[in-house]
């Protein structure tokens, strides 16, 4: 049986140029789901192995509401630190307001959670909401006379 809990200090970071983003090519990303990187470190150093990861979306960054469903991912292979995971809440998740991804590794939860940037937050324009009218173009040429009636 691996032991998941051995993790007694534990940093998750994510920055903005390694959150990826939205992926809606045909390799079966949803319109609600993003690409997370993360980097695992134990007792100061990168972790090499597989590890059970839990993500939850919340509304703040300490306590809150929490949006969506819990996403359990069972041996995620973590190499040199580093790991690539999809992630979806539903489409409703980002809405323009201030949204933290909550980690657990095992049964440890990692604190503080994470703040999400920008990169998501394109679902929120991916989902049928409109910008602002844009200024108008320029007249074309006229065309030609139609033939009398």
């Amino acid at each position: 049986m691996r032991q998941v809990c051995v993790f007694s200090a534990i940093v998750m970071s994510m920055g903005v140029a390694l959150l990826g983003g939205f992926d809606a090519s045909a390799q079966g990303a949803s319109v609600s789901s993003f690409t997370y990187q993360g980097q695992l470190q134990q007792l100061g150093a990168p972790f090499d192995g597989m590890a059970d990861l839990t993500f939850r979306l919340f509304d703040a960054a300490d306590t809150g509401n929490q949006i969506g469903d819990s996403m359990v991912l069972s041996d995620v292979e973590i190499s040199d630190g580093l790991f690539t995971v999809e992630l979806g809440f539903g489409a409703g998740a980002f809405d323009g307001t201030g949204r933290w991804l909550e980690i657990e590794v095992g049964d440890t939860l990692l604190t503080p959670r994470q703040s999400i940037l920008a990169a998501p937050y394109a679902l929120f324009a991916l989902d049928g909401n409109e910008g602002p009218q844009g200024p108008p173009g320029t007249d074309g040429a006229p065309g030609t006379d139609g033939t009398d009636g």
